[in-house]
């Protein structure tokens, strides 16, 4: 029997129904929810539910399940009176996106992930959660909260907080220095992620997007987290009127403890603080006035001492040893504001008009002069010296200056729009912006390497030195001046037509036994349908900067069949199952650093890169162990052209400005999620991939001496050359081509079979975060603007990628185990305390290189290594 909630003494009407999905099926578990009086109820296995609602009024009821669309309904009804409704739901998941919403915590691909505090983590940003459960993304820097997506890099990802693009630190050049992403973890409600093939109604990238929503609050609540790396504290609550709600949090980190454990020794002073807030105000059941804020300073600075990393393999083990003196000093300010106006005319029709305003002021100061040695180690065992310094190789100075400033602001225009009209879903779109940019730059590196200025002849300054030589020339590694403003207007729209098409399937002599024989009788109206839904649209792009407009056709198809099985029970199921085909055109018109040249110019002439998406996958929901699990697969191929190239140094992207390759994508994703232990989910991810780009007229020389020997600095004695043969490299693997990563995260806890009266064993509770990725193509600086080889096999790739993470919980307080009435715990929901463990293995994991030139000629790649192993301890609280 269904359960029915009463609303007390006053004059009610019943609304009572069946709720199924589009292929015929009754929904288990959808919560019906009377708005403005926090009463609901759940449907029964067989889609039954009542409920009561004040009568003579106009009573409005959310009708809601993870796994479908969400239905707002009025109704106004006399006493007494009893109305039977029948509605229909749509699969969520069928538009080449797995959606999400938030049910104690946040959710992705339909399944849940525990709050972002709850979570070992190593830098404490939202985004480590995609890193290890997004399908298609990689990942290799621990301190960093980019992420890569199917071959591209982090600057192709569109990410969204109610409807608001997002940007990240222009100027970062590490991940110490990136500090606090936007979203605050605490604040979600739920999340949308596409790896590939999304809808025309998102922006202009080239890889996924990544669509958050900030909760909007029924209750006062709040968390508090407090842990060696920082303290974030987040507040909620709404009016006593209900017209008002507001979430509002502050969070505040410094990885100083955390960088003691990077090679390099010095004096870290990282502050990192944020403040952000989303109110609403809903006046009637027609208007709700939002306004989301943010203000955010990551200041980090630095005093380097010393560094010694050592390198190398048994044939030749290496020691790199730095002396420092200087400091560096990088701050980003930045500022968010966006207000969202929503009118809903009637149920099927949702207007959206959004201003929004992002300004962000950068600046990095730093003057690092260096001493350094290059030594070789004692490699025999037997030698007295073993593992210590036999002899040098390599001496000499370098020293790095920057006065760097960037002003930016990007004001926007947006209406958004839809309107369902029987089995269609039509959406509309317009953004009007404009981007003004201010840049400063003064950079310039010198090197002293093995007793000579190392640098190029087009980068040098001439001096006075004495009356003997009055002119000399001082080469620069790097020379960087230039100042550039840019004022732009970008215009832009999409029309898209979502339709949803249930088609009845007769119902097959198998099918029918398989009817009779299950504990549900036959019903002489029974029907059974397949399910797909089509969405096709179009976008379009306008910058008055290169005049350049794009149009891009986007398409997708699902498909959900309905076949039946008889399950152990006895019962009659569908296989929840789904396919979908996703393809469409998508362009990136480029943002300021794209389009600004290696020297610090702009390309006026630029274009906007494009790629072409094929996808194909499918989801299988599943019982295992009497629990759910959810399997997905996709492969894909992307082909993209225009495509401007680049080189990573840590998180540091540099284009060289001009539309002058091709590239593609190619590879398969996996996913399992699911809980493995009681309420705990789980997940594990394994995606192969290929991606590789082929220039335009990128000719590599082989030079040959007088002998016909392949010349070779460092190694050949005779490097005079007398010949050449260009060679044509063809298509070489991009910065982010990354072979194979795996992700997972597991939680488990101790079986409540264990506790006693004097201990509560399964309030102790374990999470482990693993990535593994193969290692990533890089070039050296002087290497990037003609990135070729003789052959694709001998570019040089990082190691690989491993990092474990464990955290151990005991829960103090839970809604299992609440604390005492009348004591001052019981004013806290949950509370809990761990203990975290970073690099559980202690793997020196490389980010990058630097590049030294010994007195050989050869160059030494020094990898510059992320953190080692460290302890942190948390305490978290919710109330």
């Amino acid at each position: 029997m269904f359960a029915v909630c009463f609303l007390g003494a006053q004059e009610t009407a019943t609304i009572t129904g069946i709720l199924k999905d589009n292929l015929g099926l009754p929904i288990e578990d959808a919560a019906i929810y009377v708005r403005d009086t926090k009463k609901g109820v759940f449907s029964n296995k067989r889609g039954e539910f009542s409920i009561e609602i004040p009568a003579n009024e106009n009573v409005r009821v959310r009708f809601s399940h993870v796994m479908y669309k969400t239905k707002n309904e009025t109704y106004n009804l006399s006493s007494n009176e009893i109305k039977n409704v029948n509605l229909y739901f749509y699969f969520r998941s069928l538009k080449g996106f797995t959606v999400s919403a938030r049910k104690k915590g946040i959710l992705v691909d339909d399944f849940v992930v525990i709050d972002g505090n709850k979570i070992v983590s190593t830098s404490g940003n939202f985004e480590d959660v995609i890193k290890s459960g997004g399908l298609g993304v990689s990942s290799s820097n621990e301190l960093s909260s980019g992420y890569n997506v199917r071959g591209g890099n982090f600057e192709e990802n569109l990410i969204y907080v109610n409807d608001i693009e997002i940007y990240r630190p222009f100027l970062a050049r590490s991940g110490q220095q990136e500090g606090l992403s936007f979203i605050n973890s605490s604040m979600v409600e739920s999340i949308q992620f596409s790896a590939g093939g999304f809808a025309a109604r998102y922006g202009d990238k080239l890889s996924s997007v990544l669509d958050v929503r900030y909760k909007k609050p029924s209750s006062f609540g709040g968390t508090a987290a407090v842990s060696l790396l920082g303290t974030n504290l987040h507040l909620e609550g709404i009016s006593e009127n209900q017209l008002w709600t507001h979430t509002t949090g502050f969070r505040y980190r410094t990885n100083r403890y955390l960088l003691g454990a990077l090679d390099t020794k010095g004096d870290y002073k990282p502050t990192f603080a944020d403040l952000q807030t989303y109110i609403t105000y809903t006046p009637n059941e027609n208007w709700e006035h939002s306004f989301l804020g943010n203000y955010a300073l990551n200041r980090y600075r630095v005093v380097p001492e010393n560094r010694e990393t050592s390198f190398g393999s048994i044939n030749q083990a290496l020691k790199f040893t730095v002396f420092f003196d200087g400091q560096e000093i990088t701050e980003f300010q930045t500022f968010t504001g966006a207000y969202t106006g929503k009118y809903q005319p009637n149920d099927s029709t949702t207007l959206k008009f959004i201003a929004s305003a992002f300004r962000t002021q950068q600046e990095e100061n730093f003057d690092i002069e260096g001493q350094y040695f290059l030594d070789e180690l004692e490699r025999d065992p037997g030698s007295d010296n073993f593992g210590n310094v036999a002899f040098n190789i390599g001496i000499g100075g370098f020293l790095r200056h920057a006065r760097n400033e960037l002003d930016a602001t990007v004001v926007s225009l947006i209406h958004k729009g839809d309107k369902r009209i029987r089995n269609h879903n039509i959406e509309w779109g317009a953004r009007a912006q404009n981007d003004i940019i201010n840049d400063k730059l003064k950079e310039w590196n010198l090197t002293d390497s093995a007793g000579f200025i190392a640098g190029s002849q087009n980068d040098s300054v001439g001096y006075t030195d004495s009356a003997a030589q009055p002119y000399q020339f001082l080469n620069f590694e790097e020379l960087l001046v230039a100042k550039n403003q840019v004022n732009t207007l970008r215009f832009s729209g999409y029309l898209q037509n979502t339709w949803n098409l249930n088609k009845q399937k007769p119902i097959s002599f198998k099918e029918e036994k398989l009817i009779k024989d299950s504990l549900v009788k036959k019903d002489t109206t029974l029907k059974i349908y397949s399910g797909f839904k089509v969405t096709a649209g179009v976008r379009s792009n306008y910058w008055n900067f290169n005049n350049q407009l794009v149009i891009s056709p986007r398409a997708s198809l699902s498909f959900r069949p309905a076949w039946l099985f008889i399950n152990k029970k006895g019962e009659l199921k569908r296989r929840n199952i789904s396919f979908k085909l996703a393809t469409g055109v998508y362009h990136q018109p480029p943002f300021y650093r794209e389009y600004r040249r290696l020297d610090g110019s702009i390309n006026r002439d630029i274009k906007a890169q494009r790629s072409i998406h094929f996808v194909a996958g499918g989801d299988y929901i599943f019982d295992m162990w009497n629990k759910p699990f959810k399997f997905t697969t996709e492969v894909y191929y992307k082909m993209m052209d225009n495509i401007i190239p680049y080189n990573i140094d840590n998180v540091r992207i540099r284009y060289l400005a001009n539309n002058d390759a091709k590239a593609y994508a190619q590879g398969i994703d996996l996913k399992l999620n699911g809980k493995f232990i009681g309420d705990l989910e789980s997940w594990a991810t394994l995606s192969v991939m290929q991606t590789k780009i082929n220039l335009a007229n990128d000719v590599y020389y082989t030079y040959l001496n007088a002998s016909g020997d392949t010349i070779i600095p460092g190694f050949t004695f005779d490097n005079v050359a007398v010949d050449s043969i260009p060679y044509n490299p063809g298509f070489i693997p991009r910065p982010t081509d990354q072979r194979v990563s795996f992700g997972l995260f597991f939680q488990d806890k101790m079986p409540s079979a264990w506790n006693s009266k004097q201990t509560k064993w399964d309030t102790f509770k374990v999470n482990m975060n693993i990535i593994f990725a193969t290692g990533f193509s890089y070039l050296k600086k002087t290497e990037l603007a003609n990135p070729a080889y003789q052959d694709n096999s001998i570019i040089p790739r990082t190691p690989r990628y491993i990092r474990a993470d464990i955290g151990f919980v005991k829960d103090f307080i839970s809604q299992q185990y609440p604390a005492k009435k009348g004591t001052f715990l019981a004013n806290f929901k949950e509370l809990s305390l761990s203990l975290e463990i970073f690099n559980l293995l202690g793997i020196d994991n490389t980010v990058s290189y630097n590049f030294i030139k010994a007195a050989n000629g050869r160059d030494y790649a020094i990898p510059n290594r992320l953190t080692s192993r460290r302890l942190n301890l948390k305490l978290v609280a919710t109330f």
